[in-house]
């Protein structure tokens, strides 16, 4: 089965959600430990390809708590942005 990891990223949208799919382990560990090890990530509207999606229902302090949170992904993992 594959796991997947629900992120709560708002700003271009309230309900704007990256989802992570953790490298997959027999042992559990945190959520922190498996988005570290995320093997690829669906950004839906906070990522494009070339950039990020506009803050229309957030400020622009909000866009940058959502990056930040999609900053802990490892740069070997697949990202796979909303829509462009």
């Amino acid at each position: 089965s594959t796991r997947i990891v629900a992120l709560e990223t708002p700003c271009h949208t309230p309900g704007s959600l990256v989802l992570a799919i953790p490298k997959a382990s027999s042992s559990r560990h945190s959520v922190e430990d498996e988005l570290k090890t995320a093997e690829a990530i669906l950004t839906g509207d906070t990522l494009f390809l070339g950039g990020v999606g506009a803050p229309f229902h957030g400020s622009d302090g909000l866009m940058w708590r959502s990056l930040q949170r999609i900053s802990i992904f490892p740069d070997s993992c697949l990202v796979f942005p909303g829509h462009e």
